[in-house]
């Protein structure tokens, strides 16, 4: 009788594990979705931010409008700065969004949608150029995606509306 007690309190016991076991699965899950939808937020906001600057900004709003089909040699010194500034922080942001979605921190679909912004940018021919001479100072595997991926995506963007003050997204 004692044998077939310890018998029955090994068999709950084993149940007892598996449950726990299930139970801590599903709640790493919804953990690691908490997690994607923080950081995409986080994400987000920063671009907000990033955008927010240029079009609050009258300085730097009008050097980003009324540079957008020039070439670095072609801009004067401060708005070559503004516009090297915005583009690059653009870039940072891209590429921490690429990073976390490496880490698979947010997803394909969310990382498509954080790329706009950078579409948005990269049209721009002083853009480009400034992608040319500072790609180096970032990683090799965002490199490859700025070049493979995203640069293409947006040189095929359709040409600037010329009464617009902002870029099509």
């Amino acid at each position: 009788m004692l044998e077939l007690l310890g018998n029955l309190g090994d068999f709950i016991g084993g149940i007892a594990v598996v449950v726990t076991i299930g139970y801590l699965a599903v709640q790493m899950r919804s953990q690691t979705v908490a997690n994607r939808r923080s950081t995409f937020q986080d994400l987000l906001n920063h671009q907000v931010d990033l955008n927010l600057a240029w079009m609050t900004n009258a300085e730097l709003g009008d050097a980003f409008i009324g540079s957008r089909d020039q070439n670095l040699e072609e801009l004067d010194q401060k708005t070559r700065s503004l516009v090297t500034t915005q583009t690059l922080m653009n870039l940072r942001q891209g590429q921490n969004a690429y990073s976390q979605y490496l880490e698979k921190a947010i997803t394909k679909e969310q990382l498509s949608q954080l790329e706009m912004p950078l579409h948005a940018v990269l049209r721009a021919p002083y853009a480009q150029q400034l992608w040319d001479l500072s790609k180096t100072r970032f990683p090799e595997e965002f490199q490859i995606y700025i070049d493979e991926k995203v640069m293409p995506a947006a040189k095929a963007l359709p040409e600037w509306n010329r009464g617009s003050t902002a870029p099509p997204l």
